[in-house]
């Protein structure tokens, strides 16, 4: 009996471990790579495009003639509206917050900004409504009140036209914006390393495969005067950043 016992504790021992530790390795490589993150001070970064810096992650405000939009929302609506202040913008004039994915740290802070429309990827949807876990049990929650961005489509905010880019791979509906001809918002889509795109991150993707497509798809743009990602800064050389892509 009391070896029968000793089996099943050492089986169940085993088996808890096998589950356990790879657990315990994603998180400390999720770790290390959020500790690699390089987001940007709160600043106007070029002309008319402001970061906003939280933590580890920016959103990127863009002036228009007739208001502000946003590329991503933050993780805290508090500290949101104090690095705007500290840029001199008023978050009761942003007319339009543009979602790339629907992660806490990129929709958390969305009650900043009360006047704005707020536009997720159609296929994200499926993150945020219980549908889909971001990760083994845990799921995004809810965002409120929202519109739906296709694939090419395109909405006008704020005087500027967005165009939304379906790049899956960190998420299945994530979604890069292309604003005023030329500024592309990635959201989690990529990093930056010495001014290089590379995948995000495979321990945070859920798809770095996919994602490693959508970087292709990107590659093929022109006219892209700068290019800023949601962690590790910007680049105003779309060209060379993305050059390894399009081999």
């Amino acid at each position: 009996m009391k070896k029968t016992v000793k089996r099943v504790l050492v089986i169940a021992g085993l088996v808890l471990a096998a589950a356990v530790i790879p657990l315990v390795i994603r998180i400390a490589t999720v770790v290390r790579t959020m500790h690699a993150m390089t987001s940007i001070e709160t600043s106007e970064v070029v002309p008319d495009v402001f970061a906003v810096r939280e933590r580890y992650v920016n959103l990127f405000l863009v002036r228009g003639p007739s208001g502000v939009i946003a590329f991503d929302a933050g993780i805290n609506p508090d500290s949101v509206r104090n690095q705007m202040k500290k840029l001199g913008l008023d978050p009761v004039d942003v007319r339009a917050v543009f979602l790339t994915h629907g992660d806490a740290d990129h929709a958390g802070g969305l009650a900043a900004f009360p006047n704005a429309a707020v536009y997720l990827g159609d296929q994200e949807e499926q993150m945020i409504d219980g549908r889909t876990a971001r990760f083994l049990f845990i799921r995004n929650k809810p965002i409120g009140n929202h519109g739906r961005i296709r694939d090419n489509e395109t909405v006008e905010a704020a005087g500027l036209k967005v165009t939304a880019i379906h790049t899956p791979g960190h998420t299945p509906g994530a979604v890069c914006y292309l604003a005023d001809g030329g500024l592309l918002f990635t959201g989690d889509t990529m990093r930056l390393t010495n001014g290089k795109a590379g995948i995000f991150s495979r321990a945070i993707n859920m798809d770095s495969k996919t994602q490693e497509k959508s970087l292709r798809r990107l590659a093929g743009l022109t006219g892209v005067r700068a290019v800023f990602t949601g962690h590790f800064g910007y680049t105003e050389d779309f060209e060379g950043a993305m050059a390894e892509f399009r081999k």
